[in-house]
């Protein structure tokens, strides 16, 4: 196997799964210099970069425009294309928001450890649409076409909102032992559904529109270490509680490989599993101790390269074979081809 960086980025501070956005085609984060950037993925150049309040925030994008949270209650919108502002304001009603999660013309803010409630902006020009009252500690809001769905863990319940007007559609119950922590929760989209991971081991998945119980689709005897696991495809990738690496089919519900690999791949502290697909059936993990390794759809060890330190974002794919990530100081391009090191 052989690992080429292609590019890196150097932002002078700690790339962060908050502060960056990927796509193949767009990356977003944060510097130290106060700066939101857009970079140019073939390059690792700057196509834009524009101030904001400070580098430690939330960050968020649709098809037009790039949103920006500061630490506590400034948030600010760009042009994704020029990084033009467009326009910026100080959010009332409360001293730290948290939380953005944009979907179409819709920006959701608010509701992070209950310390103010849910709002909802116009997300091109930053008018205030509706919020909701309740102030509850919030787990990170999922968006979808049936709505938005706030976690609340307090009564184990889900709250789902509709887009237009905030007005709760759905209340349903949430499965016990669910795992939540202050930034992450076992709860993801996938495809038009949510699904459900919990630490004994249980997997669930429910369409908010149309069903009222979740449906199990699968029990892992020794349990889902990682809070939020990755999603690829149809496959979901986790560490459980023996330290093994695990690959599970969620369309046909088995586990297809558990492998038992050291160094432990679980990162940001237990939370989240930073992993892509890329050509082959091949699985790119990002580690702890900063080192990619791939996996063959066996889940056999095929390749691993140290780039630094720990992996601290997501993995984004781009081509067939480049991989583009952050870790402690960098954004970097890694190019990864079948061969001789």
């Amino acid at each position: 196997m052989l690992f080429r960086q292609v590019w890196s980025h150097n932002l002078h501070q700690k790339a962060s799964f908050g502060g960056t956005f990927f796509s193949p085609s767009l990356i977003l984060t944060t510097g130290r210099t106060s700066r939101l950037m857009r970079l140019d993925s073939e390059t690792g150049l700057p196509l834009w970069e524009a101030k904001i309040r400070d580098s430690w925030g939330w960050l968020a994008a649709n098809d037009t425009l790039a949103l920006y949270l500061n630490q506590h209650k400034f948030l600010q919108c760009f042009a994704l294309d020029t990084g033009v502002p467009i326009w910026e304001r100080s959010l009332v009603g409360g001293n730290v928001f948290g939380y953005v999660v944009a979907q179409r013309r819709y920006l959701v803010t608010g509701g992070w450890r209950g310390y103010t409630p849910i709002h909802c902006l116009d997300a091109e020009t930053g008018t205030l649409l509706w919020w909701y009252s309740q102030e509850h500690d919030f787990a990170s809001p999922v968006s979808g076409p049936w709505g938005l769905a706030l976690p609340y863990t307090g009564n184990s319940e889900l709250t789902i909102l509709d887009w237009a007007n905030g007005h709760v559609t759905r209340r349903l119950s949430l499965p016990a032992d669910l795992q939540v922590a202050d930034r992450a929760t076992s709860i993801q989209r996938y495809n038009d559904n949510l699904l459900i991971t919990t630490k004994d081991g249980h997997m669930y998945l429910l369409n908010p529109a149309m069903d009222t119980l979740w449906q199990r689709i699968g029990i892992h005897d020794d349990g889902i270490a990682t809070m939020m696991p990755a999603i690829l495809g149809s496959e979901l990738v986790f560490q459980d509680r023996e330290q093994s690496l695990c690959c599970y089919d969620i369309d046909r519900g088995y586990l297809k490989w558990a492998r038992r690999i050291m160094p432990p791949h679980v990162e940001h502290y237990g939370l989240r599993l930073a992993a892509t697909m890329i050509s082959g059936e091949r699985i790119v993990v990002g580690t702890s101790v900063g080192r990619l390794e791939v996996l063959n759809s066996e889940g056999d060890r095929i390749g691993a390269h140290t780039v630094g330190k720990r992996v601290a974002t997501d993995l984004c794919v781009v081509g067939n074979d480049d991989v583009i990530f952050g870790t402690t100081g960098l954004i970097m391009r890694y190019s990864i081809q079948p061969g001789s090191p």
